[in-house]
């Protein structure tokens, strides 16, 4: 697994993680668990079918959530919970 930072943000460093086999190659960061590559590789070439950002702090800017799995309040709501 290859990594790469993502930027700082909040006086922290967020990081991209690659994986990548003969089909696909996918980057998700630690910063809210967002897909910032998805890279499909064909015979005609590779196709990045995700929008993503440069940076996280271009991330945190943006208000369309691209890529992003959970919110940005996930888990952080004191005493939230579902029944």
């Amino acid at each position: 697994m290859e990594t790469k930072s993502f930027g700082k943000i909040y006086e922290n460093e967020a990081t991209l993680y690659y994986l990548e086999n003969e089909k696909f190659k996918v980057a998700i960061s630690d910063f809210g668990l967002v897909i910032n590559e998805y890279v499909v590789k064909t015979k005609s070439g590779n196709v990045d079918i995700v929008l993503g950002f440069d940076d996280a702090l271009s991330f945190s800017n943006s208000n369309i959530y691209a890529g992003a799995f959970i919110g940005r309040v996930a888990n952080g709501i004191k005493d939230a919970c579902f029944y």
